[in-house]
């Protein structure tokens, strides 16, 4: 275990290490070579390469879509946050690459404790999901004013469906 502490933290620093170099190159100085441009799928620009995988713009922006919008503008209007959020998302990346490698999935009290984190997860996700949290939920975002109340109708679609009148 100790072993493999060594190793994560030695490949974290050697990242940190490349990323500050590659930083150093392209901080607006004399290149003395030219810049490749990143190769561009349909997930957006390549941003930063782990273990051959590609970490894209859409990766990042996905990451972003789930944060508070005032920390999301943040890194939207901020380049430098915005570079380290990808760099933050590379290192957890390569972090996970190397758990993985060192059989973390196999591990019986990370798989109890995934086992515990799930269901703690499940228990929140259907508290939130009651029909007063929602009611809340919607009076908060003005949806519902004062004297109003929250009717949720499952299957309109198919409600739509069965008396659509062709």
């Amino acid at each position: 275990m100790i072993r493999s502490r060594r190793f994560c933290s030695s490949l974290v620093a050697l990242f940190l290490v490349f990323v500050l170099w590659s930083c150093a190159g392209s901080s607006g100085g004399k290149a003395t070579r030219a810049r490749v441009p990143s190769p561009v799928s349909a997930a957006g620009p390549t941003l930063a390469m782990v273990g051959g995988q590609p970490i894209t713009r859409h990766d990042v922006d996905s990451v972003l879509m789930a944060a508070p919008p005032s920390i999301r503008e943040d890194y939207l209007d901020d380049p430098d946050q915005y570079k380290l959020l990808v760099e933050r998302i590379a290192q957890q990346e390569m972090l996970y690459r190397a758990a993985m490698k060192d059989g973390i999935d196999r591990d019986s009290s990370y798989l109890a404790d995934l086992a515990a984190q799930k269901r703690s997860l499940l228990e929140r996700v259907q508290a939130s999901a009651t029909s007063d949290s929602l009611a809340r939920e919607a009076r908060r975002l003005g949806y519902i004013r004062p004297g109003e109340h929250l009717f949720i109708v499952k299957g309109i679609q198919s409600w739509k469906n069965a008396h659509h009148h062709r």
